[in-house]
């Protein structure tokens, strides 16, 4: 409990900090009309468009502050007394119903910072072999895809509608992905002291911009090589062979390019976009455009 000008403001958290930020916030938002200041000030939010449509419409900055909260509270709840409320990389998928971007539906929480050794293949299709949170939120959205079509089929309340080419999406349904800090691969390749002025101080190293793999079963990527881009064999793995995943940087760029279904609901409906990413910290502008769509010629 907190008290201020002789209010009290009654509050739970999971540790005494996450507690004592909660009360903070109450007590800005309650006194002062201030939501979250210190979470705003570190976003940044890389947006396709802009919220539309009414006069209600959120910044951007309001918009990733209600993102990240929901995103947050959710996994606090679905951990609570658990021995997996810790996290290093959290991740989650989000979508908005209309064009102001204020009516909001959690899809995924995730977490993970690991791929799977190459020893641990598996033929039967058993094992994920990226287990980074951006990418398992990518998934669950893909089953929420599947179960919308099941919906539409079965003439059931569906985000989808007859297009042109198979289904698409109904009017005003978006999807923004959050990640509380920059994905791995090119758009990490900067130093933590790097000023964040939007501009990258040493736009030609040879570095920028490169294809970039994860390295196996640990964190953190490696420049992907001239010998990498041969075909991987399963049994070359078994043997010994480097396994390659892409970083979640060049994923995050073909999924913007080539869209978040895959390739089987391609068969059935229209390309599904992200209409934003929201980075909680750890970020620098340039470095973060340039990793996930700019780089695309």
């Amino acid at each position: 409990m907190a008290v201020f000008n002789g209010q009290e403001f009654r509050v739970s958290g999971r540790s005494k900090k996450d507690a004592k930020f909660k009360a903070a916030c109450q007590i800005l938002q309650s006194q002062f009309g201030i939501s979250n200041p210190a979470n705003v000030s570190n976003m940044s939010v890389l947006s396709a468009e802009a919220p539309n449509g009414d006069t209600q419409a959120l910044t951007h900055f309001e918009f990733a502050n209600s993102i990240q909260q929901l995103v947050k509270e959710k996994f606090m709840e679905l951990t609570k007394d658990s021995c997996y409320n810790k996290y290093k990389v959290l991740a989650g998928i989000v979508m908005t119903t209309n064009e102001s971007w204020t009516d909001y539906k959690l899809v995924s929480v995730t977490t993970g910072t690991k791929t799977v050794k190459g020893e641990n293949l598996s033929v039967s299709g058993s094992v994920i072999h990226d287990c980074h949170a951006e990418i398992l939120s990518r998934r669950c959205l893909r089953n929420f895809l599947y179960s919308e079509l099941f919906n539409l089929r079965n003439g059931q309340s569906s985000i989808f509608e007859q297009g042109t080419s198979g289904y698409k999406l109904r009017e005003g349904i978006r999807f923004h992905l959050y990640i509380n800090t920059t994905p791995c691969g090119d758009a990490r390749i900067f130093s933590p002291n790097e000023s964040d002025t939007g501009l990258d101080a040493h736009p030609n190293r040879i570095n920028r911009g490169v294809l970039r793999v994860k390295i196996e079963a640990g964190e953190g990527t490696i420049p992907s090589t001239s010998e990498d881009f041969g075909i991987q064999t399963f049994d070359g793995v078994i043997a010994g062979e480097r396994l390659l995943n892409m970083s979640c940087s060049d994923k995050l760029l073909r999924m913007n390019v080539l869209g978040l279904q895959g390739a089987l609901l391609s068969w059935f409906i229209e390309p599904v976009y992200l209409s934003s990413i929201v980075i909680g910290s750890f970020y620098h502008a340039e470095h973060l455009e340039r990793a996930v769509f700019s780089r695309f010629k």
